[in-house]
Parts: structure tokens; sequence; C-alpha cells
């Protein structure tokens, strides 16, 4: 867990910016997460529209990268046993270094396609990846449970892997168009003692350490009871035809 705080720090001591790369550093592995996705669909010629998220093993260190033995593919398209993970390059490069990976560390990291803008070297090949957001791109796998600045910079969180995985698509902020719902199937928003959920077979509800508060199915225009929660921030998970949409926050009083 030290090693997340020892990127932050080692980071603050410079800012760069370049082409289609900010490197005003990214606080949680959400931000990260959303900030990467916009890069892909901002400069697809860049990033070649892949964008990894994934859990995997550090097999070894090479140059300036990392080899990583994949174990799960939360989002991504990719198919392969082990991949190639870039950092910084002699300093050169809009990436955070990975020196303070260790082999066999088991992560949760979030990448991209290698930039094809990026002529470094001839070691680095297109279908590799690179660390593209300057920020906490990695969180430790350890006993089932995912740990580190997972959405909130100042506390160091762990939940359940399973739990983390749905969770993930919160991270986008334009997740609920990607399934053709509407911004406004859960309301009012704030609430206080009880939700509506339009079009919905089925609702998960996290708070904001990931954990589930609430599971079950819904009909529409009949409150779901959360009286006994509560204030503060929670995401809305909603099931409908078999399609997973994710929610923007909302607030309870």
């Amino acid at each position: 867990m030290k090693k997340i705080v020892y990127v932050a720090l080692a980071f603050f001591a410079f800012s760069v910016v370049v082409r289609a790369c900010s490197c005003i550093y990214i606080s949680t592995f959400c931000g990260v997460v959303n900030h990467i996705g916009q890069l892909v669909e901002q400069y697809p010629a860049d990033f070649g529209g892949h964008q990894l998220i994934a859990k995997g093993i550090v097999l070894n260190h090479t140059y300036h990268g990392i080899q990583m033995q994949l174990l799960d593919v939360i989002i991504g398209n990719e198919t392969r046993d082990t991949i190639n993970v870039w950092g910084d390059w002699n300093g050169s490069s809009c990436r955070l270094t990975t020196s303070v990976l260790e082999d066999n560390d088991t992560l949760v990291i979030a990448v991209s396609n290698r930039e094809n803008g990026d002529e470094l070297d001839s070691i680095e090949n297109a279908n590799d990846y690179a660390i593209s957001a300057c920020g906490v791109y990695y969180l430790h796998y350890t006993n089932g449970q995912v740990q580190g600045y997972i959405t909130q910079s100042q506390v160091l969180e762990s939940m359940p892997y399973e739990d983390f995985k749905a969770m993930v698509p919160n991270c986008y902020t334009t997740a609920i168009e990607e399934v053709g719902l509407a911004t406004n199937f859960v309301y009012p928003n704030p609430f206080s003692e009880a939700l509506f959920v339009a079009n919905s077979q089925s609702v998960r509800i996290f708070n904001t350490l990931g954990r589930v508060v609430y599971a079950g199915a819904t009909t529409p225009n009949v409150p779901i009871n959360l009286s006994h929660l509560p204030a503060g921030i929670y995401y809305i998970e909603t099931t409908q035809s078999n399609k997973t949409a994710k929610m923007q926050k909302v607030l309870k009083m």
C-alpha cells in the first residue's frame, strides 16, 4: 500500500503537459479510468481505441516496462495471456514509472493501447499498453479484496473483487447513455427516504466503499425504502433487458 503513496509523492515534484496527455495528477483509480476513457475516445489515432482494465501478476521488469500475466479482463478486448505495459522512459514521456511495482505483485491496472504518436524507441510494439494517465493507475489485489485509492483520494479503500468489478463502469460519466437509458431514471435526487427507479428489472446500490447496501427487484413507480441508510453518496446499478447501466452518484439527505 505504501508504494501507491510513494507514486503520489514523487509525482508532485514535477508536472508536464504534452499532446493527448494530461499530467495533472489524478488521485483515484476511478478518476484514472474515466480519464483514459476520454483519451481513447478523443484521440483514437494515438491510443488505438483500446483501453484495458484487468487483474494480473507482474512477471518481470524489462527496460522501462513490465510483463504481466493477465488473470481477468474487466474492461477491454484483450485475449492474450501476457502483455507488456510501458512506463516512463528517462523522464521524457507523459507516463509514470513502473519501477514501484514488484515482481509477483497481483494488481488491477488501468492502461491504454500504446500511443502510436509516441516514438520513444523500437522496444515498444503497437499492440503493447502504456500508462497514459498520471495518477493512481493500479490497485493491489489480496485474498479476494481490491485495495487502494479507489474512489476517494484521502481514504485507502478495500472492497471485494466482484463488487469492484460491478462498480468500475460507474467511473464513466457516459455509462448511462451507452446503454440508451435516460439520465433521470432514478429519482428524486437528492432523496431523503425513498427512490423511484423507472424501466428497470433489478437494482443494486453501492456506498462509496463499493459495498452493496441494497439489492432487489423493482417495480416502476413503486418506491424503494432506503430510510435506514445513513446520509451520503451512493451509486445506482440497474439492469434492464440484460444490459447493465451505471448512473451518476445520488445523494441521500
